[in-house]
């Protein structure tokens, strides 16, 4: 992973020779963007839903974080859909929107990773570290508003 002395747009993802086209970094590239906090260069490998809690693989690629995510991998937030293959920005450092299975989140209830990159209640497993839940901040689009602290999946 590098640091760039520059900012960047999260909410943009390109296609491969688009995003090279445009000179923006490589792929393991940490970036602040102002008043929104620290982001990485990734890839996307399948779809990815804005708010997804996701893995960050080998060579940048990213994945929702699931069940059967290894212990230990390097965790962050989508802040926008991705494509399969698109290049863009994973938040790893910051406040941030993540996504929640059900309509009514609250911080006391969530804390775990469930399937498809969403946060889960009830759990004691699968747990992420560097993630702190706002207390009483569920959206009805089951979003929960979080400050990360580049997250790691514990167990």
């Amino acid at each position: 992973m590098t640091l760039a002395a520059l900012g960047c747009n999260p909410e943009e993802t390109l296609a491969k020779d688009k995003w090279e086209d445009k000179g923006l970094p490589p792929l393991g590239t940490l970036a602040y963007s102002p008043g929104k906090g620290m982001f990485i260069a990734c890839q996307a490998d399948g779809a990815i839903a804005a708010g997804d809690l996701v893995q960050i693989e080998a060579g940048y690629q990213i994945d929702q974080m699931t069940t059967s995510s290894a212990a230990g991998v390097q965790g962050g937030v989508a802040p926008v859909a991705m494509v399969d293959d698109a290049y863009g920005w994973v938040q790893v450092f910051g406040d941030a929107m993540v996504r929640a299975t059900a309509a009514a989140v609250t911080a006391s209830n969530y804390g775990t990773v469930g399937g498809n990159g969403q946060v889960v209640t009830g759990s004691t497993t699968d747990t992420i570290s560097g993630i702190t839940y706002e207390a009483d901040t569920g959206t009805a689009a089951r979003r929960i508003a979080c400050q990360l602290s580049f997250p790691k999946k514990v167990t």
